[in-house]
Parts: structure tokens; C-alpha cells; sequence
């Protein structure tokens, strides 16, 4: 009797060890989430904090004494994102488009629609090179690539 009281209280006794495991391992599991999130928020803050210095006005300028310009306006919405606007006119011919860009995390944007692909590259605070993947939006003869530079003041 005194042997089948013992192995009752020991089956008890690993039970609860067991249980107290189980929750600690169920605490740091939790704890960890909390430590991702945060580690998330942080790099999501600074991510923002860098694509946030392109808000503002760029204009890029033809080379080889052609007529024309071009403009393009930047407004970081947070997450990822920017609406912006972009004119280009070249000699006779000119183009307007307006839409939403999305960053990856390499400071580099995109746009995509079913008649244009644009990739927007970010270098260091004050240009915008735009790289016309493909774009039906205006005649072929003028288009929107080129270095865009911020207008100061």
C-alpha cells in the first residue's frame, strides 16, 4: 500500500512539473512574439523615417539642349507607400500620370498598372531616377525615365 501511495504522489509531483513547463515554455514563446513585434515596429519606424525624406518636388531637365522638362511630386503616406504625380513634356509632346507607388525595403518604389510599369530608384534624398519599364500612357516619342532632382527652397 505504502508503494502504490508513493507512485500515485510521484505521478502527481511530475504532473505539475509538467504543467509549470508547459507554462514556461508558453511564457516565452509569448515573450518572444513580443520581442518580434517589437523588433518589426522599430525597423518599420526607420524604414518610414528614411522613404519619408522623399516627400516633396523633383524635376528632371532633357539632355542635349532639347525643349522640355519634367516634374514629379512625392507624398509618403506611411507603410510603404507614396501617391505622386508626374508631367514630362518633351519638344512637342507630353504626358501626365498620377497614381500610388509601393517601396520594398532596398529604397527603390514601384508602379503598375495594365498600360505602365515604372520603377522608381531613390538616391540619397535629392534624386529620383525613374526607370520606364513599359508605358502606353503617352506617345513613344517622350516618356517619363530620367533623373529627377529636388527643387530646393
Amino acid at each position: 500500500m505504502k508503494k502504490l501511495l508513493f507512485i500515485c504522489l510521484m505521478c502527481v509531483a511530475c504532473s505539475t512539473s509538467n504543467k509549470k513547463e508547459g507554462n514556461h515554455k508558453l511564457l516565452d514563446s509569448l515573450d518572444m512574439d513580443v520581442k518580434k513585434d517589437s523588433v518589426a515596429t522599430i525597423v518599420d519606424k526607420e524604414f518610414n523615417d528614411e522613404l519619408r525624406i522623399y516627400n516633396g518636388h523633383f524635376e528632371w531637365q532633357p539632355e542635349g539642349g532639347a525643349e522640355g522638362g519634367g516634374s514629379l511630386t512625392l507624398t509618403y503616406n506611411e507603410n510603404r507607400e507614396f501617391t505622386f504625380s508626374l508631367s514630362t513634356s518633351l519638344n512637342e509632346c507630353g504626358a501626365n500620370l498620377e497614381g500610388t507607388l509601393f517601396a520594398d525595403r532596398t529604397q527603390h518604389a514601384f508602379y503598375k498598372s495594365d498600360n505602365c510599369y515604372l520603377h522608381f530608384n531613390f538616391l540619397m534624398g535629392d534624386t529620383v531616377e525613374i526607370i520606364e519599364e513599359k508605358c502606353t500612357k503617352h506617345p513613344a516619342e517622350c516618356g517619363f525615365a530620367g533623373d529627377y532632382v529636388r527643387v530646393k527652397g
